[in-house]
């Protein structure tokens, strides 16, 4: 049962994602996700590895974090928030995404997209990164 509310969660979040988040500073060409990323205090994707055996596929991962702050909202707390949620995607990348083509062996990673913004009422700083992560050859 609780793998079965992981999926519709997971699967309502990709459907919101399927169009570019509308944030007041971003940055970036965004694309349709393989995975979304909803912050620690939303229950995590099923677990699945992201397997590859090409070398020219990727994956993208969509993480988004929303950090309460303390009194007016910075540019410091916007930039913590977009630290963590890369933080997120990387951590998540790096404990799900195989490489299984034996030339293509190094795992790499570039952000194509990113947006922040303060929100109030309550108080926070939000801010979503997409990377697209994918298998190089080693030479």
């Amino acid at each position: 049962m609780k793998k079965m509310i992981y999926r519709i969660r997971g699967k309502l979040s990709r459907l919101l994602a399927v169009k570019a988040p509308n944030f007041k500073n971003q940055a970036g060409s965004y694309e349709f996700p393989d995975v979304v990323l909803n912050g620690p205090n939303n229950p995590p994707p099923p677990p699945r590895p992201l397997i590859n055996n090409n070398c020219k596929k990727y994956h993208v991962i969509y993480s988004v974090v929303a950090n309460n702050v303390l009194g007016k909202c910075t540019f410091r707390d916007k930039v913590q928030a977009l630290i963590d949620a890369y933080q997120q995607a990387l951590d998540y990348f790096e404990n799900h995404f195989e490489c299984r083509n034996k030339c293509c062996i190094r795992k790499e990673g570039e952000i194509i997209w990113m947006g922040c913004e303060c929100w109030k009422d309550p108080d926070a700083a939000a801010a979503a990164i997409e990377v697209r992560f994918h298998c190089k050859v080693e030479l």
